[in-house]
């Protein structure tokens, strides 16, 4: 999982400028706890399994494995740095770092609150293929390759950041031939207008405990969807 060191001010800044610093705040911290249950309910589990958190900006692994405890507690991490440069350079390094462990890599953002709960076993599943699962703001926010068809390639002439980003990463697949598989499209949150699709998507998933961790989040910020 890739995600930002929880600390205010440095998170979700685009939803900060409709909410406030602290407010983008607490939201994140929702989000990292959607992703603890994510994990705990929906990553395959095994010895052969293991699931890292990297991490941006740069700070020693004890600290930042302390930064997130709060948020994350309870679940077996491997801390990484994220490497400098783009984010297709920090994509490689990470994927080649985990292919060198393991057979295949399953990659998603932290700030995907609406993951549907079968992608991570999707991933698994229809490995080597590669799954990715888009969002609608034309990113992607899930990735699944397989250790025989990896190349740092597949993240080069992504155009990050973009609507095209998505329709990027599915061309850089195909080009360096490696089959995918498009898995559904999720929201994701980056500005204030979003919570009303994140609030549909997670009743349309069944996620109570999600919605209702929400719901008191925004209460405490007396916000309303």
């Amino acid at each position: 999982m890739f995600a930002r060191l929880p600390e205010r001010g440095r998170v979700k800044t685009r939803l900060a400028e409709d909410l406030d610093e602290n407010g983008a705040y607490e939201i994140y911290r929702w989000l990292l706890r959607v992703q603890a249950r994510a994990i705990a309910r929906d990553v395959p589990q095994g010895h052969k399994v293991s699931t890292y958190i990297y991490y941006a900006p740069e700070l020693n692994r004890l600290s930042a494995r302390a930064k997130f405890h709060p948020h994350l507690r309870g679940l077996n991490l491997k801390f990484r740095p994220q490497v400098s440069g783009d984010l297709g350079a920090r994509l490689a390094a990470a994927v080649r770092e985990v292919l060198a462990r393991h057979d295949a890599a399953l990659i998603w953002g932290a700030d995907i609150p609406t993951l549907p709960q079968h992608i991570f076993s999707q991933g698994a599943a229809l490995y080597p293929q590669s799954v990715i699962t888009l969002a609608r703001d034309g990113g992607y926010a899930f990735l699944s390759l397989a250790k025989e068809h990896f190349t740092p390639a597949v993240f080069e002439n992504i155009r990050w950041s973009t609507a095209n980003a998505g329709r990027d990463q599915i061309r850089a697949l195909q080009r360096t031939g490696v089959p995918v598989v498009v898995s559904g499209k999720v929201a994701d949150l980056d500005r204030a207008k979003d919570f009303t699709r994140i609030v549909r998507e997670l009743e349309a998933h069944q996620r109570v405990a999600d919605l209702e961790d929400l719901t008191a989040t925004l209460q405490r910020l007396s916000l309303a969807v």
